[in-house]
């Protein structure tokens, strides 16, 4: 992996942005880089620039990894996973969700199992350790790291889809 990319909590209302970073495991080993944080050669995607009605090839990629750190996210996890899935039934194509639930006190690992998600727990509290985590155990081609509170839209992730097909190794989606 060339590196990753971490984008901040983000509150995301109608028409607006949303943090979303992905990584291509460009070398299919599941390695995760260990500088994550960064993105050397990369460059970032704001969806809304891109052109969302633009056709996706029959197979841009295979398998997506979900990946979403949570630390005490009972208000959002629920929203961002149903968002997730909402958004690949318009996108379609194999995927898989991993909620990462680092040390929560409150309902967000309960919230999580229901959803038909893999659900990891840690008590690591370092988002960047967590998030790898949770790289480590994807099996998708394509790793996308969705914050908890964050609400991921079919435009959003077609629009980065286009952008690794055209060379990005990073990104995140912003206002």
């Amino acid at each position: 992996i060339e590196g990753a990319v971490s984008a901040g909590p983000t509150t995301v209302g109608s028409g607006q942005g949303m943090a979303v970073a992905f990584v291509r495991n460009a070398l299919g080993d599941g390695q995760i880089s260990r500088n994550a944080g960064t993105i050397p050669g990369g460059r970032f995607l704001n969806a809304d620039s891109s052109n969302p009605r633009r056709p996706l090839p029959e197979r841009l990629v295979g398998m997506i990894s979900f990946i979403v750190p949570a630390h005490n996210e009972e208000n959002w996890i629920g929203h961002c996973l149903d968002c997730i899935r909402g958004a690949m039934e318009s996108v379609g194509g194999a995927y898989e969700v991993i909620v990462v639930d680092d040390a929560s006190d409150d309902a967000t690992g309960a919230i999580a199992r229901g959803k038909d998600v893999r659900l990891l727990h840690v008590t690591l509290r370092n988002i960047a350790a967590v998030r790898n985590t949770g790289a480590r155990e994807a099996i998708g081609e394509v790793h996308f790291f969705v914050d908890a509170d964050t609400r991921v839209n079919g435009p959003a992730v077609k629009a980065a889809l286009l952008a690794l097909r055209d060379g990005a190794v990073g990104g995140g989606c912003i206002p």
